[in-house]
């Protein structure tokens, strides 16, 4: 005659299944197997067991969910019972709708050929149908080419150089093709860029030249003491940038006026990307 065991039907995760197979295994076999240590043989077999319970479970509870409209949570079983009960989901989709925007421009202030060469630019701009996330990266490059500013690192190569000699002091000058603000003295110079500072007054207005350290230095006339505009390449490929330094302009004598640098700790990161001249 069959032994009724007693088996419990609602345990369903890897704790309680586990739990169970060694209270099971206690009940009913008290003298075959009694080593229930975690590094026993016999508990990697009931852990196994109660992981592909757990497993199992977990799917089988899954699948009853999804056979509920309310509980459902993959989209393509809401749409399924949804129909079922004879419901029709409307599908939402963006809206489009074709606009034609036009820019008048102020004869006074962009008028004539400007005007004209302005109105073809945006003509072809807008053709071109450019989304929100296009458009300024297309500006950005044409910003850069227009302003001559090279797209991609400098190389330092020699077919990049240019030879200007004849518009310096009669000695071996020469000028990147690619950023005409690059220069170096001869052939085998180092290679420096003119406007990697920018000296800013309390204006506002942004020029490049000198500027003192200080007004005591500007006493003693040491004009080592003064802040170039130069900043020479480190190394290629090199990509140009200018640092901006505060700037404050005074009259030290009647219509004579110096620039002295108001914080002198700005240049520092400057010399982090240049080196000094």
């Amino acid at each position: 005659m069959a032994i009724k065991h007693n088996i419990q039907y609602l345990n369903k995760d890897f704790t309680e299944l586990r739990t169970s197979l060694i209270d099971y295994a206690r009940t009913y076999f008290p003298t075959t197997y009694n080593d229930f240590s975690p590094s026993s043989p016999g508990m990697m077999f009931m852990e196994q067991a109660a992981y592909v319970g757990d497993v199992l479970s977990f799917y089988l509870d899954n699948q009853l969910q999804e056979t509920f409209i309310q509980y459902a949570q993959q989209n393509n079983n809401v749409y399924e019972l949804a129909y079922m009960f004879g419901y029709k989901p409307k599908i939402s989709t963006a809206a489009q709708v074709t606009v034609d925007i036009y820019q008048q421009l102020p004869a006074k202030t962009v008028g004539g050929e400007v005007g004209h060469a302005v109105m073809e630019l945006m003509e072809v701009f807008t053709k071109q149908g450019h989304s929100g996330y296009s458009a300024p990266l297309v500006t950005g490059l044409f910003k850069k080419l227009v302003d001559y500013e090279p797209l991609t690192g400098i190389t330092g190569k020699d077919e990049e150089w240019g030879d200007v000699s004849d518009f310096g002091d009669g000695k071996l000058w020469y000028q990147n093709k690619r950023c005409s603000a690059i220069f170096k003295d001869g052939k085998d110079g180092k290679p420096y860029y003119i406007d990697a500072l920018i000296k800013k007054d309390q204006r506002g207005i942004c020029w490049s030249g000198m500027a003192w350290l200080s007004e005591e230095d500007y006493k003693t006339g040491d004009r080592s003491k003064m802040v170039g505009k130069r900043g020479y390449i480190k190394s290629f490929p090199f990509v140009p940038k200018a640092f901006y330094i505060d700037v404050r302009d005074v009259e030290v004598a009647p219509d004579d006026w110096e620039s002295f640098v108001v914080d002198p700790s700005q240049s520092d990161e400057v010399w982090e990307y240049y080196d000094k001249e």
